[in-house]
C-alpha cells in the first residue's frame, strides 16, 4: 500500500498546526495575557473576603467583642470552605481577627511565585512554602 503525497502533506500542515497552536499557548501563558483558571480562582476569593469583611464593618467604629466574634466566626468558614487561612491586620501588622489561632502561618521564607494585581488594586500573592 502507498503513501500518496496528499496524504503526506496533509499529515505535515495538522502536524505543523498543532505546534503552532502549543507555541501560542506557551507565549500566551509566558507573557501572562491568559491568566492560568487558579490565578482568577484566587483573585475572586480575596474579592469575596474584602466585600464580606467590609459589610461586617460598614457602621462600626470600634471592634468589640461581638464583632471580633461575627468577624472571627465568618473568617473561619471562609477558610475551611478554601482550604486556608484568612486574617485581618491593623496597620502595624498586629492581628486582629484570624481563622486560626497563633502567630501567622508565614513566615517569611516563603518563595512567592507569582503576585497578581487584581482589578480593585487588592494584590494577590501565590507563594510556596519553603521545605
Amino acid at each position: 500500500m502507498k503513501i500518496s503525497r496528499l496524504y503526506l502533506k496533509i499529515l505535515g500542515t495538522f502536524l505543523l498546526v498543532q505546534v503552532a497552536a502549543i507555541l501560542a499557548m506557551f507565549i500566551l501563558l509566558h507573557y501572562d495575557k491568559i491568566r492560568p483558571p487558579f490565578a482568577l480562582h484566587a483573585e475572586e476569593r480575596t474579592v469575596a473576603i474584602k466585600r464580606l469583611v467590609s459589610n461586617a464593618l460598614e457602621g462600626h467604629g470600634r471592634l468589640d467583642q461581638a464583632l471580633e466574634n461575627r468577624l472571627s466566626t465568618m473568617l473561619t468558614i471562609f477558610a475551611s470552605a478554601f482550604q486556608g487561612e484568612a486574617w485581618i491586620t491593623d496597620g502595624q501588622g498586629q492581628i486582629l481577627v484570624s481563622s486560626f489561632h497563633g502567630p501567622i502561618p508565614m513566615t517569611g521564607e516563603e518563595s512567592v511565585e507569582k503576585e497578581i494585581p487584581t482589578k480593585g488594586g487588592i494584590p494577590c500573592i501565590l507563594s510556596r512554602k519553603a521545605t
